[in-house]
């Protein structure tokens, strides 16, 4: 799975052999979004290169997240949202919150989405709740995967969480049939103990990039890279 920003993201992960994208739902607060007029276009660039290809949406952070019903459209071709859960740790009904935004999603598209649940394992640097709340949560709310990541593009998950803390919250989720999204800063180096953890999706920008002028691209050669990486990882441990 690959977070892309554009078409020239979009067409680099498709050709690189990545079987999700993940898209950004556009947000005044923060640059560099996806603006709501071109994020249909981009999802069909997708399943125009791919018809395989899935879509999912990051939807922000939850407490920032007060669009108007116009601004909200999302494509028929995405089907797992999710909001992170910054500040969260405050707000007593977090929870409830969570659940009527996705009411009021689903009730203004007339359909029913995959909703994954965000875990953040430097949770204390945002305020956010602890993987472990959010995971006891995510399995009381019939969500359809949780993802755990970290604040920062910059922040390792094994420098927030001990091995055993992550096997654990792995092996928690696959014991309810929860399937577990990696994210955060991760390269090809780390596909040995990617794999070890044996999740079901592995969510990547940074291993994935090249530099392009004064910003980073995605590359799809790097796309294949990090794919040939886990798969060696995955043949070495069988």
């Amino acid at each position: 799975m690959v977070s892309v920003r554009n078409r020239d993201d979009v067409a680099a992960a498709v050709t690189g052999g990545a079987q999700l994208l993940d898209f950004e739902f556009p947000s005044n607060q923060e640059a560099g979004r996806t603006r709501i007029s071109t994020l249909a276009g981009l999802v069909s660039q997708a399943v125009e290169l791919d018809s395989r290809t899935g879509c999912s949406c990051n939807l922000g952070d939850l407490l920032e997240f007060a669009p108007l019903p116009d601004q909200l459209y999302l494509p028929a071709e995405i089907r797992w949202l999710r909001w992170s859960f910054g500040d969260c740790r405050s707000l007593a009904d977090w929870k409830s919150l969570w659940q009527l935004r996705r009411e009021e999603v689903e009730q203004l598209h007339g359909r029913k989405f995959r909703w994954l649940a965000v875990a953040c394992a430097d949770h204390d640097a945002v305020n956010a709740p602890s993987p472990g709340e959010v995971l006891q949560v995510a399995l009381q709310t019939a969500c359809a995967g949780i993802v755990l990541e970290t604040s920062s593009d910059r922040s390792r998950l094994v420098d927030c969480m001990s091995p055993v803390a992550l096997c654990d919250f792995v092996l928690r989720a696959r014991e309810s049939c929860l399937p577990v999204f990696i994210a955060g800063d991760v390269t090809a180096a780390d596909a040995d103990w990617l794999c070890a953890l044996e999740p079901d999706v592995i969510l990547t920008r940074s291993a994935s990039q090249r530099p392009a002028g004064n910003r980073l691209a995605i590359d799809g050669r790097r796309v294949r890279d990090f794919q040939d990486s886990l798969q060696a990882a995955m043949a070495e441990m069988a």
